[in-house]
């Protein structure tokens, strides 16, 4: 290998080196691979054959040593990079995917899943109305909760029971058409993160209510556990958390007998909230 890729290299160890080495590394691979697309290094073009060499001593490099070194600490931090090689479409290692998501599902596992009527009420609902309500595969690990835990957005331990059920469902209210939304568990690798505002704290987006419609999730300085109703991503009111009530509530939403008690009726946010008229905006 020429300086040139000697260089490339030896930056990328000095990347991986440190607490948060994942991220450097990643941040500087992302770089070098733009750059090699169009035969690139550090602005500088090269021949193509030497392009080709430097791609090639990457994949090599990323195999042999950084995905051994990420995951032995962490094995998601080992498929994020396989992530990012496939999103540029460098797919040569895709062989090692397997094994670094069995890894991480075994460090990682699903708690018991819930087994509550609502879920079997889902269930049967699926069957019977496959186009109103849809509903997902089970979880098939919970390291999403661990990277949430680490950035300060935990999730409560029903909710990754009801993860472990079912990652993530839609249903639509079925006596109206055309579709009109009322409710989803977001998978899991889409749950957002709502900012801090209006005296609430940062807090995990889990649910969409409908349109325009957010639910999310917190737990206060006593322990206790929040849903907080947003309504065009500005939150409005909060109640104790009881996920059974929610799904229950869910399902009488998705079998509304029209439009008005969604929007204004018995089976609006507002009054699952206690929202006062007029206190939504």
């Amino acid at each position: 290998m020429n300086e040139t890729g000697r260089a490339v290299l030896d930056g990328f160890r000095a990347k991986l080196v440190g607490p948060r080495g994942a991220l450097a590394f990643l941040d500087d691979l992302e770089s070098r691979v733009r750059q090699l697309l169009a035969n690139m290094v550090d602005g500088r073009v090269l021949p193509k054959p030497e392009a080709d060499e430097l791609r090639a001593a990457v994949m090599d490099f990323v195999r042999s040593e950084v995905l051994p070194k990420l995951s032995a600490k962490n094995s998601n931090d080992a498929i994020l990079v396989l992530d990012k090689l496939k999103e540029y479409g460098w797919t040569s290692l895709e062989a090692e995917r397997p094994r670094l998501e069995q890894a991480r599902a075994s460090k990682y596992p699903p708690p018991t899943p819930a087994s509550w009527p609502e879920l079997q009420e889902l269930k049967s609902s699926s069957e019977g109305h496959p186009d109103f309500c849809l509903v997902c595969r089970p979880v098939e690990n919970v390291y999403f909760a661990e990277a949430l835990r680490e950035d300060g957005l935990p999730l409560p331990e029903q909710l990754l029971a009801l993860y472990a059920a079912h990652d993530g469902f839609d249903l639509s209210c079925i006596a109206e058409l055309p579709h009109v939304p009322v409710f989803s568990l977001l998978p899991s690798a889409s749950i957002d993160e709502s900012e801090s505002s209006d005296g609430y704290p940062r807090r995990a987006a889990c649910f969409q209510g409908g349109d325009e419609v957010q639910l999310s999730v917190y737990r206060d300085l006593k322990k206790a556990w929040w849903l907080v109703y947003e309504y065009e991503f500005q939150p409005v009111a909060k109640k104790p958390l009881h996920l059974q009530e929610l799904l229950r509530f869910a399902l009488r939403r998705m079998r509304a007998p029209t439009f008005e008690a969604l929007n204004e009726g018995e089976l609006s946010w507002e009054r699952y909230f206690d929202v006062a008229d007029g206190e939504r905006g």
